[in-house]
């Protein structure tokens, strides 16, 4: 018996002493299981491929699959199956996750209700980070959750996605919620995403954090409030400081700012 075909057969087959049984299994799960199947009965070897296949290295150092595995919108499901169900290392299941929406299917539905339900917070992130590729969904909602999750790499996340997804103004108050953020990853990216998304109600939040103790909040911002407004920021005596910053990247574009 194939790996997938014996994984499918056990997976939702709870033992009656078990934690966990089958009617607290979500529907979507079930679906899932279904929907695996289905691509199982019409083509085994690739099911069998996309639940064996292992992801290669990048230059980067991190995991990410490639070739025949993602190139099938049919195998998606697999993929997903594998995720919710399958018994991979953390690396390996971001890894799955980031693979999802690199299939071609139509995956923003089923990715939405497993970040949902997902524990690890790695894999959430690259959930969030990916859905802005979905067009199946509106993923809004569920960027707003996760700006809220209590991983500050998962907050930041919905941050560069909110800044990145149409239709996204009505949001900006995760957006300005998200720049008084005890994180400065997530500032960071809050600050960019209102410059982005022109959010004007930040425009006294983003001066604030042009004294934000870490650097990379500081040039976010200034880039921010340069996309609101260049003319204004000009003037600003906080440049002025900024212009002997510590950080040569803050420095050289608070110099530039006030040169033009």
């Amino acid at each position: 018996m194939s790996a997938l075909l014996l994984s499918l057969t056990l997976g939702l087959a709870v033992a009656a002493d078990s934690v966990a049984t089958i009617d607290n299994v979500p529907t979507w799960a079930e679906d899932i299981h279904a929907d695996a199947e289905n691509v199982w009965s019409t083509n085994p070897e690739a099911a069998d491929m996309a639940w064996q296949a292992q992801p290669g290295k990048t230059r980067a150092g991190f995991l990410r699959y490639s070739g025949p595995v993602v190139n099938d919108a049919d195998l998606m499901v697999v993929l997903a199956y594998r995720l919710v169900h399958g018994h991979d290392e953390s690396e390996v299941r971001v890894a799955l996750a980031e693979s999802l929406w690199r299939t071609g299917g139509d995956w923003g539905t089923l990715g939405i209700r497993i970040l949902a339900e997902e524990s690890d917070p790695l894999v959430r992130e690259v959930l969030v980070d990916t859905l802005r590729h979905a067009s199946d969904v509106d993923i809004l909602p569920s960027l707003e959750s996760a700006a809220a999750d209590e991983n500050a790499d998962v907050r930041a996340a919905a941050m560069r996605a909110l800044g990145r997804t149409d239709g996204s103004a009505a949001y900006a108050h995760v957006i300005l919620a998200g720049l008084g953020d005890d994180s400065t990853e997530v500032r960071g990216f809050a600050a960019r995403s209102a410059g982005w998304m022109g959010i004007d109600e930040s425009w006294d939040l983003l001066v604030g954090l042009l004294e934000d103790p870490h650097p990379e909040t500081r040039l976010k911002s200034l880039r921010a409030l340069e996309d609101l407004n260049a003319d204004q920021l000009a003037t600003l005596p906080q440049l002025v400081t900024l212009e002997r910053d510590a950080d040569h990247r803050v420095s050289r574009a608070a110099s530039k700012i006030r040169s033009n």
